[in-house]
């Protein structure tokens, strides 16, 4: 299951069913970062040795507004630990309506885990951070990531698709069908909002594939050098809301996708106040990810334009990157630079 309910509930800011462990001997030392609109948080926290045996098994609760610490017991003697986070319960205190929904970045079966070596007499450091994503107050345009810090304040961001019939132009000077892929946010306070972005890809049934640039010149339409595309064009910039903002246009050659059965193209993309386009160990970052059919089988033009929460077939949706994940390349508003990763997709 992928929703946790919000509980409204003034209750519940700390509680264990386990006693933590002693400090200075052989343990690791949990911090759990909780990135939310408020109340509180409840943990299982799972811990297992190099052999497998389960050390532990604690219900952690916490007030979202400062860092759980949580001290568990490991076994120096196979000293390769294992440590899984699942979040069970988030209580919310403000006057939401009952049955709201978040998107859960670590379910039971699906928890954030992390391994460390126990060291004999010592309190071994590890931080997980679950961001959650707000589902009931995200318009059909917008989501939304909360944060108790200065991370992410309020901080939204939109997300779409949308087909046009005559666009961008032709070698000829005519205007032929486009696809625009839109992402923007809302600036952090900082100033220092960075979108990170995996580059497009289209995929057909014939085997055909196409990865689009998304790191290119601002504002230029590039010819493209596949057959099944005619040009893209990048709008990257920042504007007066302040928002950041990274739209891509692609123009399909209609006849050639005619030849190619069913293509779609998909893509992901998110925000962050930091350049480094890797998510780490620590965390289940949350994106926004596009699914969106081109053609169908018989090569029809069949794309329709797309958002959160709309009943079309142009999916785009929010979820988690997996953590470890580096994505293509990130662009800093504040400064107009793009960043590309090294290693191509």
């Amino acid at each position: 299951m992928n929703g946790l309910s919000y509980t409204l509930a003034l209750a519940l800011l700390c509680g264990c069913d386990a006693a933590p462990a002693t400090p200075g001997r052989d343990t690791v030392a949990l911090t759990i970062a909780t990135r939310a609109l408020g109340g509180s948080a409840s943990y299982r926290v799972i811990v297992s040795n190099g052999r497998g045996e389960v050390l532990s098994s604690d219900l952690v609760s916490g007030a979202v507004a400062a860092p759980i610490a949580w001290q568990v017991a490991c076994d120096a003697s196979a000293p390769e630990t294992r440590v899984s986070v699942a979040l069970e319960r988030l209580v919310d205190p403000a006057a939401m309506p009952a049955g709201d929904s978040i998107l859960n970045p670590a379910p039971p079966e699906d928890p954030l885990v992390q391994d460390v070596t126990c060291t004999p007499g010592a309190a071994v450091p590890l931080r997980f951070d679950v961001v959650v994503i707000d589902r009931a107050v995200a318009s059909e345009a917008a989501w939304v990531l909360h944060d108790a810090g200065a991370r992410f304040l309020d901080q939204w961001c939109a997300a779409g698709f949308e087909p046009v019939d005559a666009y961008l132009k032709r070698t000829d000077g005519t205007r032929g069908p486009t696809g625009i892929l839109r992402f923007v946010c809302t600036d952090a306070a900082s100033g220092t909002t960075t979108l990170l972005m995996d580059r497009p890809v289209i995929t057909c049934a014939s085997g055909a594939r196409v990865v689009l640039d998304v790191a290119g010149p601002s504002s230029e339409t590039v010819r493209a050098d596949d057959l099944l595309l005619y040009g893209t064009e990048l709008y990257r910039g920042t504007d007066a809301g302040p928002s950041v903002y990274w739209n891509t246009a692609f123009g399909v050659n209609v006849d050639a996708l005619a030849n190619e059965g069913a293509c779609s193209l998909s893509a992901r993309a998110t925000t962050t106040d930091s350049a480094d386009g890797t998510i780490p160990a620590s965390v289940r970052w949350p994106v926004v990810s596009w699914q969106i059919p081109l053609t169908d089988a018989d090569g029809a033009l069949v794309w329709e334009r797309g958002g959160f929460d709309t009943s079309s077939d142009a999916q785009v949706t929010r979820g988690y990157a997996e953590a470890g994940h580096t994505f293509d390349a990130s662009y800093v508003g504040a400064t107009d630079t793009v960043t590309v990763n090294p290693e191509p997709r």
